[in-house]
């Protein structure tokens, strides 16, 4: 089917349609009004030549949000299943009233507008647009839309990698031996902090040192190898069953690192560290250790090899900025000596 403004009547639309399929007989149809209400009607001619979309269903974003958060809860990880949570508290004021077949490229850019200088959120909360559509299509409570949803520009920023000396004063500022262990999983083994807090007891291989990731970002199940130091903090409280780093207060795993980090980094007299900047520099230093991308892949758990050559970039700037460094130096030196010959002559 396809829905076209009429060459010569403005304000009516042309719609081809094929009762019997498409192997049928085309028809045509004019339609006289909006843009989307001709696609409004296209979507029930589809329906009405497409036993996979039923008749009666053409619901609001909103009203299929409940069924597809709890679709999204059993496929999708806990942390990404709260940054929808997240999107949709922007997302269902804007679109929810709408049914998709009525989500237009103006309707788009009208979000974009009121996102504007956050180019970053905005496009995961299109993404997350896109992926409740994608559920109604599915589904049958939808067609797929007559668009494709562009992203604002952006350019990730290379990551800041903090200095190994103060990474070890961070970790000598946290006194717990089980907080010290969850900072040296980040450190020395390069996890997310969403996948070390969901680390259980009886996934610990105690014999080869290993555990068994499974709630992992993505689902991607894989092997993590513990360090003699994480095992000497482990080994005091080794439990058969339950959450390695549960929060005694609630009794589930830490849903943020974020007090931990500030005292810490206060504590030692550093500058604020945040969580991720110790999986950056567990893969920086891991790459310029061995030169080996793939072990970087592996040990960050990277289901693609292009994710992981953002370590290449990082290494690149760090490069880049020892250059700069460099030329300054040299840049000082050079200044300093042409000071002293001039002040030689002038005596």
């Amino acid at each position: 089917m396809s829905v076209r403004p009429h060459p010569k009547q403005p304000g009516k639309w042309v719609i081809d349609y094929y009762p019997q399929g498409r192997k049928g007989q085309r028809k045509r149809a004019v339609f006289t009004g909006c843009e989307a209400d001709a696609r409004s009607w296209e979507l029930e001619l589809r329906r009405a030549t497409s036993p996979g979309l039923p008749n009666h269903i053409n619901p609001k974003i909103m009203d299929v949000i409940p069924e597809f958060m709890e679709w999204y809860k059993l496929h999708r990880a806990e942390r990404t299943w709260r940054d929808m949570k997240a999107h949709l508290k922007h997302l269902i004021p804007h679109f929810g009233r709408l049914q998709a077949n009525r989500i237009t490229p103006a309707i788009v850019n009208q979000y974009k507008l009121k996102r504007i200088g956050r180019n970053k959120t905005c496009n995961n909360e299109l993404n997350a647009l896109k992926a409740i559509i994608k559920f109604m299509v599915k589904y049958n409570y939808s067609n797929p839309l007559t668009f494709t949803i562009e992203l604002l520009p952006y350019k990730a920023p290379v990551p800041q990698i903090p200095h190994p000396a103060d990474i070890q004063k961070l970790i000598e500022a946290v006194e717990q031996p089980i907080k010290r262990a969850m900072v040296l999983f980040m450190w020395q083994c390069g996890m997310r902090w969403g996948d070390m807090v969901n680390i259980r007891w009886e996934r610990i291989d105690w014999t080869t040192g290993t555990v068994n990731l499974v709630d992992t970002k993505g689902k991607h199940p894989r092997v993590c190898i513990m360090t003699d130091d994480i095992k000497a903090l482990l080994e005091p409280t080794r439990k058969e069953a339950g959450y390695v780093f549960e929060n005694p207060k609630t009794g589930k795993p830490y849903g943020s690192l974020k007090t931990l980090f500030t005292g810490a980094c206060k504590r030692a007299g550093i500058k604020r560290l945040h969580p991720h900047q110790l999986r950056h520099a567990a893969g920086t230093y891991l790459l310029e250790a061995t030169g080996d991308l793939r072990l970087v892949q592996t040990m960050l758990g990277h289901k693609s090899i292009t994710t992981t050559q953002i370590y290449t970039q990082i290494a690149t700037e760090r490069l880049r900025q020892g250059m700069s460094k460099a030329e300054d130096y040299i840049r000082q030196l050079t200044q300093t000596q042409s000071g002293g010959i001039k002040a030689v002559k002038h005596k």
